[in-house]
């Protein structure tokens, strides 16, 4: 998750620096050709949409890798389980037509320090600067707007995709704990019979403790990630702690 969150952000601000560069041109050729800062204005419609697409071609791409990751995972889980419990008690996550939602590009639509009126541009320019210092300002400002919307919504596809796996990971867990009863059952029976061997006995019982070892550490895990998600979404929500 943290692989396709990082590879998402990435495509979303290469896109912000490609727009930010070209404003920047764009501006700077007008005003070497005598064209006045009070004629010019942001228009982010473009980059909004680019973005949009970007976000939304992006988290189909991260989902259908994670999807498959889950593909492999669950069937091969589960027919462990069947070896050991044959009608185990859990439900079987259903693979066909499973998919991750989209969610919405709620940073889009926010109003940004760029969508400023005509009249306030007019202010927002230092008269005395030079072309090369009007686009630089522009360039930077475009930057700072967008970057943080690309950071939002990587973060969202972030809490969307951890929201996915703590699904998974819980029904994976009950498969384990099934797995781990059963073999516990299947223990008990053994050293009830007649002529089992204290060696035998001993090596069951060393496997049945590691079994629950690492049953609890992946339990530890588990409840870690959920703390690291809701840590994540606090940093990334609007008004929450600066990166």
């Amino acid at each position: 998750i943290d692989e396709e969150q990082a590879r998402l952000r990435a495509a979303l601000l290469k896109l912000v620096d490609a727009h930010a560069a070209r404003e920047r041109k764009v501006l700077t050729d007008s005003l070497a050709r005598g064209a006045s800062t009070a004629t010019w204005t942001h228009e982010g419609f473009e980059l909004r949409r680019a973005l949009a697409d970007t976000f939304r071609n992006g988290f189909k791409e991260s989902s259908e890798r994670l999807l498959g990751f889950n593909a492999r995972l669950i069937p091969e889980l589960f027919k462990l389980l069947q070896t050991v419990v044959p009608a185990p008690q859990i439900p079987v996550p259903q693979q066909h037509g499973l998919s991750i939602p989209v969610p919405a590009s709620l940073p889009l639509s926010r109003m940004l320090v760029l969508d400023l009126d005509r009249s306030r541009w007019q202010a927002f320019w230092n008269r005395s600067a030079s072309a090369e210092q009007a686009g630089a300002k522009i360039e930077a400002l475009i930057k700072a707007e967008f970057s943080q919307v690309a950071d939002e919504l990587a973060a969202s596809a972030a809490r969307t995709f951890h929201d996915f796996a703590t699904t998974t990971i819980g029904w994976a867990l009950g498969a384990c704990r099934n797995i781990q009863q059963a073999l516990q059952r299947r223990l008990d029976r053994l050293m009830q019979e007649d002529g089992v061997q204290d060696g035998l006995t001993t090596r069951f019982d060393e496997r049945i403790t590691a079994q629950a070892q690492r049953l609890k550490d992946t339990e530890a895990l588990t409840q870690y990630l959920e703390y690291l998600a809701r840590d994540v979404e606090q940093i990334f929500r609007p008004g929450g702690p600066p990166r």
